[in-house]
């Protein structure tokens, strides 16, 4: 519906401008025009995609905490954070 309005206004304005001779009601033609212009490309255009999400930051993770079955004890797997293999 925009995109309507702001074409009509668009052809309007242009041929107010072909008939116009006063300098000042052209300037103000021509504003009115170009503010029409921006209004349909706005209309038109496509939204921006939005940014992807950041990586996680891997000194913010916990590491995982496994229990070592052989050991009894707690072990703390770093192989997720790249430390261990």
């Amino acid at each position: 519906m925009d995109e309507a309005v702001a074409r009509l206004n668009i052809e309007h304005y242009r041929k107010l401008l072909t008939a116009e001779t006063d300098h000042a009601k052209r300037e103000t033609i021509l504003q009115l025009l170009a503010e029409e212009e921006t209004k349909l490309a706005a209309a038109t255009d496509p939204p921006d995609p939005p940014d992807p999400p950041d990586p996680p930051d891997p000194k913010k993770q916990k590491p995982k905490i496994w229990r070592s079955i052989r050991a009894n004890a707690w072990v703390v797997r770093l192989s997720a954070v790249g430390f261990l293999h």
